[in-house]
This record gives C-alpha cells, structure tokens and sequence, in this order.
C-alpha cells in the first residue's frame, strides 16, 4: 500500500497576497503612470529660456524675443531684444546667447536697442 499524502503548503504572507493581487497592481501601475506624466509635465530637464537666462545675469525681470543673426568668429549667433527692467525704469538691449553663456552688444539700432 502506498500512503500518498497531501503536501503540506505555507499560508501566504501579507506580501505574497499583495503581489499577487490584479487589483493592487492595476492600481500601482496607474500612479505610476500619472507620477511619471507629472513630472515630465514640468520639465524638469529643460534648459531655461533666454529671457530667464538674461534676468538672472542682469538681475532683473526681463522679456526677450529674437530679432536677427550675426556672424561672429565663423558662427552665426542670434539677436535677442530684452526690455529689461519694469514699469517705468524698462529699457531694451540686445543680447546673444553663447555657449550658455549671456554677452549684450551694443549698436545695434535697425532692430531696435
């Protein structure tokens, strides 16, 4: 006679009833999704704008928009007008944005600086 015996199984633990859980996951993989989506919504990578860029070296509110292209050194750089400043005290130049880097120029009076 063969005694076959029934094989003994361990209760499961909070964790493996968590994992095995279709409800729970869906519910992990939506706020993952949304999480991602939030965070890649404020640009977290992006590179500040010339405006941001002008009033953090200038040191004070700024609104730029592209006004032309010079050459300079074998590179084409572009124009930028700012007003720089607020209310009353604004005054526009001009700037260029090199390498990261925020240079004004001057003499510039067809475009307006």
């Amino acid at each position: 006679m063969s005694s076959t015996s029934i094989p003994y199984e361990l209760p499961e633990t909070r964790w493996q009833r968590f994992l095995h859980s279709w409800w729970l996951g869906g519910i992990l993989a939506v706020a993952c999704a949304l999480g991602l989506i939030a965070i890649f919504s404020a640009h977290p990578f992006a590179s500040p704008s010339v405006s941001e860029r002008v009033s953090s070296t200038v040191g004070q509110p700024s609104s730029c928009t592209e006004v032309g292209a010079r050459l300079s050194g074998g590179k084409q750089l572009a124009i930028y007008r700012c007003t720089v400043g607020v209310k009353k005290s604004r005054v526009a130049q001009c700037f260029t944005v090199t390498a990261g880097e925020v240079r004004q120029i001057g003499g510039t009076r067809k475009l307006g600086c």
